[in-house]
Formats: C-alpha cells, structure tokens, sequence
C-alpha cells in the first residue's frame, strides 16, 4: 500500500511465547473442564515468527527494503493486579476476542480473566510480585 519510498515502522509482540506468563496462564485456559472445549476452537489472530531475520524476510518478500529489523526482550516487575492490567492492554483482546466459530457461553472471559490471575499469583513472589516478560519485533522499512 505504500508507494516507493514509503517508510514502514512496526512494532509488534514477536514469538509464539511473546510473553511466557501468558502463553503459559492460557495453557491452564486449555486444561480447565469450565474452558478447554471453547478454548480448542480458538484459532489465533497472530502470526509469530521466532527471529527478527524471519520478520526482515517476510518484509523483503513483500517488497520492502529492510533497515531494522531488531528483537528484543523487554521484563517488568509487577503486582498480580498490574500484570492483570498489561494482560488486558492486549493479550486479552487476542484470546477473547472475535476468533471463535461461534460465541463463548455466558461466563467464559470470566473464568479465562479468573484463570489467567490465579495463574500470575501462582508464580508471584512472597512480596506478591513476579516478573512479566515481552518479547517484541521493531521493523524498519522503505518500500522499493
């Protein structure tokens, strides 16, 4: 969509374990009786690819002359609460949103939001604190 000389910059979630505390709080999503028939017609809106040399191919695929392509791994020290809140800044919208075959039932982001803290307060430490951990892409691109 951009003619030649546009620029593109992109900043995105990058890898299948874009964040570990997540990725591994919806494993409990896929395993509890309450949500693991709806969770396994989940189909996920992201495309993940695992290196920023893999990102930078996709880009020069599609005609892009590639001028960062950098990944980084990016950690915060967070309460359960403030944890819950960076889940709900986006990740939720991906888990919970429009990428079922139908609607859940009543009650299902419920029990996901519920599954995914118990998780995070499993992995809290006794301050009540843990680590949340982002694995992100930055894109730079001119088209040619």
């Amino acid at each position: 969509a951009l003619r030649p000389g546009g620029r593109a910059v992109i900043q995105a979630p990058a890898t299948s374990r874009y964040a570990p505390e997540f990725v591994d709080a919806m494993e409990d999503v896929s395993r509890d009786p309450a949500t693991r028939a709806t969770f396994a017609t989940w189909r996920s809106p992201w495309l993940w690819l695992e290196s920023a040399e893999a990102y930078a191919g996709l880009l020069a695929a599609a005609g892009f002359e590639v001028r960062v392509a950098r990944l980084e791994e990016l950690a915060s020290r967070e309460t359960v609460v403030g944890a819950m809140r960076i889940f709900g800044s986006g990740a939720e919208a991906g888990y919970l949103g429009p990428y079922y075959p139908s609607p859940p039932p009543d009650g299902y982001a419920d029990r996901v939001r519920t599954l995914v803290r118990a998780h995070l307060a499993r992995r809290a430490a006794p301050d009540g604190t843990l680590d949340v951990t982002f694995r992100r892409i930055f894109l730079a691109a001119v088209a040619v």
